[in-house]
């Protein structure tokens, strides 16, 4: 019985081949990976991480980076869902007592932490001891006051929800309204802790909660005096000057929503503008919810923050990331599933 001949591959046919697998793979590869994978792949190529799959722990320490400041927009009542995405991106750690664990880092929280939601109380004092935790080691936590904060001072307690209401003993609205007032412990905390704006000369970046406008970016310097007299006098039940009652007022530093709302040419000429005239880089702030996420405008230069975290709007839970070292700025979006540059 004859033995059938050897085949001989065609050296074209081997060719043929090859490409033909190249290109399906190259296809895989196309449509496997979305466009926030290739930007994450991109992230840590940059950050000097190998190991891809770092992604899935954004509260990993990024030690390329020595300067590392997190902001965080409306609170609004519900400190389960600021827990949960404060501990994903390292900033607290998730189990009770939810201390401080991100070191030397800088957290800042752009106002709106009451209304719409119960845990107003237990909110103010923990960030009140994290900013004690983050001094000892040292860290800083900025706490900035929103709109919010102001019409509860005010009295004006329309978003105010029953839970935060019953927290207190009864008499309930008695012990609130002190616990508001210039002698309660709440009270003294905004007047003594918060303001108004706080800018970070090293990350070049400014925060509130609202934003100012070009008119009223020429008086930074006095926005946070001003904001503690109308707090103060709020408190008290005092008129307001005329002055005082433009900075309350709808394109006052509390209200102003140019940032978000203004047409894209508009509201980059007015950035560009402002961040001169402020010395910085970007404006961050919160205000206006941005439901499907942190949103960045005009190159980065406004970054608006307010995703609508609490459950009482059920919009995304972020947090805001800056790193910094001698050669560049990094500007992140932490999600508790996802890191985006901005």
């Amino acid at each position: 019985m004859s033995r059938m001949p050897e085949t001989r591959r065609s050296p074209l046919l081997s060719l043929l081949r090859t490409l033909t697998l190249g290109i399906v793979f190259a296809l895989f590869i196309r449509y496997a990976f979305t466009k926030s994978d290739i930007n994450k792949v991109k992230f840590f190529k940059l950050s000097g991480t190998n190991n891809f799959f770092d992604n899935e722990h954004p509260n990993k320490t990024i030690k390329d980076f020595p300067v590392k400041v997190f902001a965080i927009g409306d609170i609004h009542g519900d400190f389960h869902n600021a827990l949960d995405i404060l501990s994903a991106a390292g900033v607290v750690s998730p189990v009770d007592p939810f201390e401080w664990t991100a070191g030397n880092a800088t957290l800042v929280q752009t106002g709106d932490i009451v209304d719409r939601g119960p845990d107003t109380r237990f909110l103010f004092k923990w960030f009140d001891k994290l900013s004690t935790q983050a001094e000892q080691q040292g860290g800083r936590v900025i706490r900035l006051l929103g709109n919010h904060e102001f019409m509860n001072a005010k009295g004006d307690w329309r978003y105010v929800h029953y839970g935060d209401l019953v927290s207190y003993p009864e008499p309930y609205i008695e012990n609130r309204k002190y616990d508001w007032g210039p002698e309660g412990a709440i009270g003294d905390l905004l007047i003594t802790k918060y303001n108004v704006t706080f800018k970070d000369e090293i990350s070049r970046s400014h925060f509130m909660h609202a934003g100012l406008s070009p008119e009223w970016s020429m008086q930074e310097d006095f926005v946070n005096s001003m904001g503690h007299d109308v707090l103060e006098m709020f408190m008290k039940g005092e008129e307001l000057s005329d002055e005082l009652k433009e900075f309350w007022g709808i394109k006052g530093p509390m209200w102003y929503r140019g940032y978000a709302q203004l047409p894209t040419e508009i509201a980059c000429e007015v950035a560009y503008n402002v961040t001169k005239t402020l010395n910085v880089d970007r404006l961050v702030m919160g205000h206006t919810p941005q439901f499907s996420g942190i949103r960045s405008r005009c190159n980065g230069q406004i970054v608006l923050i307010d995703t609508g975290l609490s459950s009482a709007y059920s919009g995304e839970r972020a947090v805001l990331r800056i790193l910094k070292n001698e050669r560049m700025s990094i500007v992140e979006a932490v999600y508790r599933d996802r890191v985006v540059r901005l």
